[in-house]
């Protein structure tokens, strides 16, 4: 669940109602906006009817309205519409009255012609109002419909970041099974290597006993022997200088091996070494002269913000000018003086570093009065 795209998952459960809502607004308003124009061409159908009074505005807006509502699709759909057309005078035509109309029929006795179309022509002049109220109703094909195809969209793009975020995860895995495998077969050859050169240690041993036999025995050809005998161990000087290589290169890939197999178990400590590995890069960067200890930068990690603040202070000084910062002692150890010195800040702080013999500063170990102890532990163990 590390890589798991929460923030996508938090928009793709949010965006649909807000969409679904904007877009409600907008069918509406457009709908709105279309239905008003298309109910305004259809209010009068026959002009000319009207005009010579066969039947009156109250008889024709009706009919048409209800044979547009008829054919219309958006009732269907759950779009309601109320409609309301009236006159200037504020009569209403529409919708029109519950009860019947009082008027004398068209063509009968009593049907004053002229007196509808006087009628007509005087609505027509004076214009119909027409407003509408337009509204898409929840649960109708249309609202179920868009929200629908919202809820399905944010579950596609939410699938396609899960099958991202899951794709990531099994390549960061496979790479991290790769470099394992990588290193413990780097292992395995230096272990080898390591035996052969054993091997011949014991036989350059053999021979040199052989010969120190043979000058006991022999007295002449002396020289012969002692030239042998010092190209003997210089070989052997050089196999155990390879062997303290290769065991040191088996070291170092012994700790990497386990420092990937801890972060794999623990993935705190691989944030760990990342912050160590970035503060040791900051310090290569800044200063040229000091050359940082893993030991030191842990050291440097541990302190508070305050502190940190002046053991950089110190590092910078001994940067520029190591003449300049104070040296509160000179640490020996048990093997003998090592020039290691001591410096201190913020009070309790304390800092130790060597002189190289190239001008430049090794800072070992940076730490307080509470973890002095292990610091001069670990002074002990540098060479």
């Amino acid at each position: 669940m590390k890589n798991f795209p929460y923030k996508i998952l938090f928009l793709c459960m949010f965006l649909p109602p807000v969409f679904y809502l904007l877009t409600i607004q907008g069918v509406e308003n457009y709908l709105h906006r279309q239905q008003v124009c298309r109910l305004g061409n259809i209010l009068i159908g026959d002009m000319d009817a009207l005009l010579e009074g066969r039947y009156s505005v109250r008889e024709e807006v009706p009919r048409n309205l209800g044979e547009y509502l008829k054919q219309s699709w958006l009732p269907e759909l759950g779009v309601e519409m109320d409609i309301l057309v009236k006159t200037k005078d504020g009569r209403i035509i529409y919708p029109p009255p519950s009860q019947p109309n009082q008027d004398s029929p068209v063509g009968g006795p009593g049907f004053n012609y002229l007196e509808v179309a006087a009628d007509n022509y005087q609505a027509l002049k004076d214009g119909l109002d027409l407003s509408l109220s337009l509204r898409v109703r929840f649960g109708g094909w249309l609202s179920i419909g868009i929200l629908l195809f919202y809820i399905f969209s944010s579950l596609a793009v939410l699938q396609h970041f899960v099958r991202k975020s899951i794709r990531a995860a099994e390549e960061a895995e496979a790479e991290q099974n790769r470099r394992i495998q990588e290193l413990s077969q780097n292992l395995k050859e230096a272990g080898l290597r390591l035996e052969q050169i054993r091997s011949r240690e014991a036989e350059y041993r053999e021979r040199m006993a052989a010969l120190k036999r043979e000058k006991e025995e022999l007295s002449r050809d002396v020289d012969g022997l002692l030239e042998e005998m010092e190209n003997l161990e210089k070989g052997l000087e050089e196999e155990k200088s390879l062997k303290e290589k290769i065991q040191s290169e088996m070291s170092r890939t012994r700790e990497e091996l386990e420092g990937l197999r801890i972060r794999e178990k623990h993935p705190g400590a691989s944030k760990k070494r990342k912050r160590l590995e970035a503060a040791q890069k900051r310090f290569k960067v800044l200063y040229k002269d000091i050359t940082m200890t893993d030991r030191a930068v842990e050291g440097y990690l541990s302190l508070p913000e305050k502190q940190q603040l002046k053991a950089e202070e110190i590092i910078s000084r001994l940067n520029h000018n190591g003449e300049q910062v104070h040296v509160r002692r000179k640490v020996f150890t048990k093997g003998g003086k090592k020039d290691i010195l001591e410096t201190e800040f913020s009070y309790a702080g304390r800092l130790y570093f060597q002189r190289d013999a190239g001008a430049g500063i090794k800072v070992l170990a940076i730490g307080t009065k509470n973890t002095q102890t292990k610091d001069l532990a670990y002074l002990e163990t540098v060479e």
